[in-house]
């Protein structure tokens, strides 16, 4: 039960495997009844031998991520985010703020599983059409420059973000960030 804030790291080639806790979820973040912050992160090229590749959102988590790139990991559900939903306690319900989910690999749901329970403002889902605030469309390429998620001069993202969420005009990596 914590509430950190991560900020300015790559979250990176990492794996879960199943044990008796995890299952195997969560390949790069693994939330717990937890409402952690992530602010300029790149979560990327990470893998879950079953839910969660890039973040698992386990019941009750409520994370909040503002100007992150979720990109390139792989789960059998959820290769992105996976949001747990369950009957017996109060479902995980992130908060993405100017945020990209693309290119991730799943059996199902291969960028957001349970995407509904989640609120999306000024955001990318590839292949999801979100409700909420000046959301992206779902066909969007993001187009970043190679292997770097920085976005390239020519990509439809610039300019397409809300600017308050930006406390800080450096992304994950040192690139300019302006989305």
């Amino acid at each position: 039960y914590a509430d950190p804030i991560v900020r300015n790291v790559t979250i990176t080639d990492n794996k879960a495997e199943g044990d008796l806790v995890t299952y195997g979820n969560g390949g790069g973040v693994y939330n717990d009844c937890a409402s952690p912050k992530f602010v300029n992160v790149l979560i990327c090229k990470n893998e879950s031998m079953d839910e969660g590749g890039g973040m698992y959102n386990s019941t009750g988590s409520n994370p909040q991520l503002i100007n992150v790139a979720i990109a390139h990991n792989k789960a059998d559900d959820g290769g992105g985010m996976y949001n747990e939903t369950a009957w017996f306690s109060p479902d995980a319900k992130p908060l993405l703020y100017n945020t990209i989910v693309y290119g991730n690999t799943a059996d199902e749901d291969r960028n957001i599983c349970n995407v509904d329970e989640g609120t999306y403002i000024h955001s990318l889902v590839e292949g999801i059409d979100l409700s909420g605030t000046n959301n992206l469309d779902k066909s969007t390429l993001p187009g970043w420059k190679t292997d770097s998620y920085e976005l390239s001069e020519q990509s439809l993202l610039i300019d397409k973000g809300e600017k308050s969420y930006n406390d800080t005009p450096i992304g994950c990596k040192g690139y300019k960030r302006v989305i």
